[in-house]
């Protein structure tokens, strides 16, 4: 068994090509440097705050956007509240007046079409001289 960039590699000869290949491998993903192993973190940090910076300005756009969406939500409710209770408002009205019609004698109603039935045609033929001929009606 050998050791090969920090792992155990277990191969009957001292360097085989698994054990190169896996070597090459390792030294390939796994740089032996890092950013924040830097001598000087001074750029790394600064570079890392202008990312946090843009992050927090895309954070805060998203915020407003659902915000905003929010409120148009909260609006809708509160238009189709008021619709519900105006359309509640206006059964119960005609429940109410379905309940007094039906108080109401059947001689009496038709009393009542009659007369504006005479009413509307009173209106009609107001200025309507009622001696002059057909002819001459305008």
């Amino acid at each position: 068994m050998e050791i090969i960039g920090r792992r155990y590699i277990a191969s009957p000869m001292p360097r085989s090509a698994a054990g190169l290949l896996y070597s090459n491998f390792s030294e390939a993903t796994f740089p032996a440097s890092q950013p924040w192993d830097a001598a000087d973190p001074l750029p790394v940090m600064r570079r890392e705050m202008k990312l946090l910076l843009i992050e927090i300005g895309q954070l805060r756009t998203e915020v407003e956007q659902l915000r905003a969406k929010e409120e148009e939500v909260q609006n809708v409710k509160e238009f189709l509240y008021r619709l519900i209770e105006s359309r509640d408002q206006w059964q119960r009205e005609a429940q109410r007046l379905r309940a007094l019609m039906a108080k109401v004698p059947p001689w009496l109603l038709f009393c009542g079409r009659c007369l504006d039935a005479f009413k509307a045609s009173r209106e009609g033929s107001e200025g309507l001289d009622l001696h002059q001929s057909p002819s001459q009606c305008p």
